[in-house]
């Protein structure tokens, strides 16, 4: 599923399976460990599992005992996607797969420091400290935040300077699949704001 993101990412859809871990995973109230990584990793898409016996399940349950010899022996990535894609940044696309380089990753000291410079963080910094009512709020490691309308959620306001490398890693061919626009929109806005953001992505 992680490989073929960019064709789930912002969509709801159902996985049927023959596999009953798969939905007994989502009833776990006390996981840990490598349940609980998986449980986490899963987390980042909006799915439902169907358990079918594989004795219902016919067409996966015959592929899935056909002999072969060529079984995937590489062990599993049990990294989990940090700010703005870890994956890209250990330049694990460039060595799988013949793509232009992506735009480089922005960690969270050149988050700071370019918000700091921004003058619009400038004066959204200023209305925080003022006290004023705002949706605005530094997080724990003053990182200027908004608090989303509809949700307990935060997002990262992306200052100006970072914005068009911003777009570029979500578009990025190979781990996002060029979207589109609505789409795009809908998995950036969970974690980023900016005001121009919709008009941005258009143009």
């Amino acid at each position: 599923m992680l490989r073929h993101r960019h064709y789930v990412d912002g969509s709801r859809f159902t996985v049927r399976t023959d596999h009953e871990c798969l939905s007994w995973i989502y009833r776990l109230t006390t996981a840990t460990g490598r349940l609980l990584h998986w449980h986490v990793r899963l987390a980042e898409f909006d799915f439902e599992v169907q358990y079918n016996r594989g004795a219902n399940h016919h067409l996966p349950d015959a592929l899935s005992r056909i002999p072969t010899t060529g079984l995937d022996q590489k062990e599993l990535d049990d990294d989990i996607p940090c700010f703005l894609l870890a994956q890209v940044a250990r330049g694990t696309d460039a060595k799988n797969f013949s793509a232009p380089v992506p735009p480089p990753p922005i960690t969270a000291e050149e988050l700071l420091r370019t918000q700091g410079a921004d003058g619009r963080c400038q004066q959204l910094r200023a209305v925080v400290d003022s006290g004023r009512p705002t949706r605005f709020v530094l997080d724990e490691e003053g990182r200027l935040v908004r608090r989303q309308p509809t949700t307990d959620g935060m997002q990262v306001y992306i200052p100006e300077a970072l914005r068009a490398r911003v777009m570029g890693l979500q578009h990025y061919p190979t781990t996002k699949g060029h979207p589109g626009v609505q789409r795009m929109y809908a998995v950036m806005k969970r974690c980023f704001y900016w005001e121009s953001m919709i008009v941005d992505l258009y143009d």
